[in-house]
């Protein structure tokens, strides 16, 4: 990450972003058990097109916040950087896009179904199934790691502080609409 930044290294920002949209989408669909509705065909091309499209706006946008948070906690970092520190921290979700392509080609649609109505089948279905869970939990986590050092790096911060400025946009947030729903709620 000290190297990332001390170059500005951009070459690889924009793919990293589009290939973490495309990963978060393919999670959105999972979670929302999309399988159960949609076709697996419909579900790629969403999770593709939507995530390539739309999903690295996210990324700018939490930047954004980072960016804020991070000045109320006398950080040093401009925009850029932070998105920069973003979009290399994402460079696990590389090998999380290839480990989603696996379990396409082995379970199909099943991995987008609710565990009600998910059929893997055969002992080695479930050990392929959680293999690739734990892995990808394993990247998550790593990825994570990943963005606290960058932050640290980039802010001047130490982890802890870096971990509670990638924290605060989300706490943020929610406290921003805890108070629109408090207010909506007195009429």
């Amino acid at each position: 990450m000290t190297f990332v930044e001390r170059y500005q290294f951009d070459k690889y920002v924009t793919p990293l972003l589009v290939v973490g949209g495309i990963m978060r989408a393919f999670d959105r669909m999972a979670m929302k058990n999309a399988g159960d509705t949609m076709s697996l065909l419909t579900i790629v091309g969403i999770a593709v097109i939507g995530g390539a499209l739309l999903g690295w706006l996210s990324y700018y946008l939490y930047a954004a916040f980072v960016g804020i948070t991070g000045k109320w906690l006398n950080g040093r970092a401009n925009f850029d950087s932070i998105v920069r520190m973003l979009a290399y921290s994402m460079a696990p979700m590389t090998i999380g896009l290839a480990l989603m392509l696996l379990q396409i080609l082995w379970f199909g649609s099943e991995i987008f179904k609710s565990e009600e109505t998910m059929n893997l089948g055969s002992m080695t279905d479930l050990i392929v199934y959680y293999v690739c869970m734990i892995l990808e939990l394993l990247l998550v986590v790593h990825t994570i790691r990943l963005a606290v050092i960058g932050t640290s790096v980039i802010q001047q911060f130490s982890n802890g502080k870096a971990f509670l400025n990638l924290m605060l946009p989300g706490l943020l947030l929610v406290g921003i609409i805890l108070v629109i729903w408090g207010v909506v709620s007195l009429f």
